[in-house]
């Protein structure tokens, strides 16, 4: 029996080595946010099977609200932040992501077993009024057999944004 492999428009595989695709959660339920505004979600680490090895080439929304858009997203050491994991971050407080060391998540590599000691921001604009949401981020990666893509689940939700 020959198993069909899922290719996307441009060619690329779908990919299996991350192994938590169900991934994080997060919510800011600000009222202070509003259009032009930047918020952040913070998440783990994607894991990476056992003696695996990838590199991240693409991150992009491919289920959310047209009111957030993606600007980008870095990873950062618990160490920077009390050893704690930031969840999110709205504008507010002196735990500005923007202050600490980062690290781009386009070109990282990572290897299994997933390291614990570092977490991912992704960051987005508000575009829109109201509540907005997003629920899948696709990863794309380069493995030794070429360019892979893998969606992880997420919910991340900016409730309340208000107008300019």
């Amino acid at each position: 029996m020959a198993v069909a492999a899922v290719v996307s428009s441009d060619g690329v595989w779908a990919g299996h080595l991350i192994t938590n695709p169900d991934h994080s959660a997060g919510q800011i339920r600000a009222m202070d946010i509003h259009v032009g505004d930047t918020v952040m979600f913070g998440t783990e680490l994607p894991s990476v099977g056992d003696g695996q090895t990838i590199t991240i080439t693409g991150v992009r929304v491919t289920r959310g609200a047209p009111g957030l858009t993606l600007r980008g997203a870095r990873i950062y050491a618990r160490r920077d932040f009390g050893g704690g994991a930031l969840l999110g971050w709205d504008g507010d407080g002196e735990l500005d992501p923007h202050t600490r060391p980062s690290q781009d998540l386009v070109g990282a590599t990572l290897t299994g077993p997933t390291d614990y000691r570092r977490f991912i921001m992704f960051e987005f604009a508000v575009k829109a009024p109201g509540s907005q949401s997003i629920a899948m981020i696709d990863l794309r990666y380069r493995t030794e057999e070429g360019e892979r893509q893998q969606p992880l689940m997420v919910a991340f939700e900016v409730r309340e944004g208000r107008g300019t």
